[in-house]
């Protein structure tokens, strides 16, 4: 139930950052954990929003859920194969007492180690927050919080970073990298460097698009694959092609020759105006905001200001490498054909770093231009 939740929550924010046509990355799961903290110590009506927001059909349980997810994505890592990390953290102002048991939901369900800092100095708290970022991101995330989202009124912000590395299963040679076309519109083409490998792979097409599953080295337990949906036509949005057909269902194990652009990008946005778009609105706003779980009473305003994300990625021959962190401030067996099928990315796409066991997607991501 938390993956079905999860990802659709994921899809809806992707249907929200689409109006920004560029290349993009996130992750649900960095967005989602974060808000949850928050919803520990929403109240009333602000606490309704976030939970339908977040598609949560567990209320207050939701915390413990989490804490088995994270527990249980992050047991599934094979060494230098694949390897995916993820930290919590609060930053409270050293003289502002929030409520215990709010407190105690972050610490035992998030593992959040409260940091006592004063806001008074906000560039400092920034250069605080960004370093411990960029520790629990391997260095892929430095600057989370931009120079003045935080204030001296900010006393609460709660962090999330998430770090996942895994080399293909199946490599692609590098000699076979070349320089190939990539249709960035219906008038406009370049030439970017393609990554070619023929073997068997899970695929499936439709009348939208081509899927494409390339796993990561698998662990004992479980592995990781990035899913590819390839648009039948250019122009077509992500929120549409993720609606007409669950795109990662029904996969057949084919013989395919994948030509994959090699690609690194990092994206940095602010989630407020499509997380109020999703439903989320009282939260932002200080007249009707209701944290008294974590103030104790409603009198004692506390509202969202901001909500923060930064995501990287970068995938090579060798494999896949992405990041991301987020501030709330506060197979069936089939005949296969003679011949390979061709799945040659050569238009903008769509792709998917999922948990196989849990069916969990921790990062979205869309490529417009590889360039960039």
């Amino acid at each position: 139930m938390i993956a079905e939740s999860l990802n659709s929550f994921g899809e809806g924010l992707f249907d929200g950052l689409d109006k920004y046509h560029d290349n993009l990355i996130f992750s649900p799961l960095s967005t989602y954990t974060a808000l949850s903290m928050a919803y520990a110590g929403a109240a009333g009506r602000t606490a309704q929003q976030i939970e339908q927001t977040l598609r949560n059909g567990l209320g207050q349980k939701i915390h413990a859920v989490l804490s088995q997810l994270q527990s249980r994505l992050m047991a599934i890592n094979g060494g230098d194969a694949t390897q995916l990390l993820i930290a919590n953290a609060l930053w409270l102002q050293e003289d502002y007492a929030a409520q215990p048991e709010f407190m105690k939901i972050c610490q035992q369900s998030y593992g959040s180690g409260v940091k006592q800092v004063d806001f008074g100095t906000p560039e400092l708290v920034r250069s605080t927050i960004n370093r411990w970022t960029a520790d629990n991101t391997k260095q892929r995330i430095k600057e989370l919080i931009q120079p003045n989202q935080l204030t001296q009124q900010t006393r609460l912000v709660l962090t999330n970073a998430v770090y996942f590395k895994g080399s293909w299963q199946f490599r692609f040679d590098a000699g076979d990298t070349r320089e190939m076309p990539f249709k960035l519109s219906m008038d406009d083409k370049t030439a970017v460097p393609t990554m070619f490998r023929e073997g068997y792979y899970n695929y499936g097409i439709n009348q939208s698009a081509q899927i494409l599953e390339l796993p990561y080295a698998e662990h004992e337990q479980a592995g990781f694959s990035m899913m590819l949906i390839l648009p039948q036509k250019l122009g077509s949005s992500a929120p549409k092609l993720l609606q007409l057909a669950h795109p990662f269902d029904n996969l057949e194990r084919r013989l395919v020759r994948v030509f994959l652009p090699k690609f690194k990008i990092q994206s940095n946005f602010s989630l407020k105006m499509p997380l109020i778009q999703l439903g989320i609105q009282d939260a932002f706003d200080d007249g009707r905001a209701d944290f008294s779980g974590i103030t104790g009473s409603v009198a004692n305003k506390l509202a969202i200001s901001e909500v923060v994300h930064n995501a990287f990625v970068e995938v090579n021959e060798s494999g896949t490498e992405a990041a991301a962190a987020s501030g709330v401030i506060m197979a069936t067996k089939s005949m296969l054909p003679p011949e390979a099928i061709d799945f040659r990315v050569d238009r903008p796409f769509i792709f998917a770093i999922r948990e196989n066991r849990t069916g969990v997607v921790v990062f979205w991501g869309r490529i417009v231009d590889p360039r960039k």
